[in-house]
């Protein structure tokens, strides 16, 4: 699936921690430096979950995750 067929598909917002399994519509940036964690298309690990999450404790800014819900593909 390309990035811009992720990002126009049917999508619904569901809570990042049980978005395993799940096509990511959006991207999810580490701030700083700005750079993509997750991007469009692809499918969300546990592993990408537990990496964002200790980000976030390190207080490092998530950016495309808002109040722990996420944009995925239905």
């Amino acid at each position: 699936m390309t990035i811009y067929e992720a990002m126009t598909a049917e999508s619904q917002k569901i809570r990042f921690s049980d978005s395993a399994g799940k096509t990511a519509a959006g991207y999810i940036y580490a701030y700083p430096p700005d750079i993509p964690i997750v991007v469009p298309g692809e499918v969300i690990t546990e592993n990408v979950i537990r990496e964002i999450l200790a980000m976030k404790e390190q207080g490092i800014t998530i950016i495309g995750i808002e109040e722990d819900m996420f944009e995925c593909i239905k």
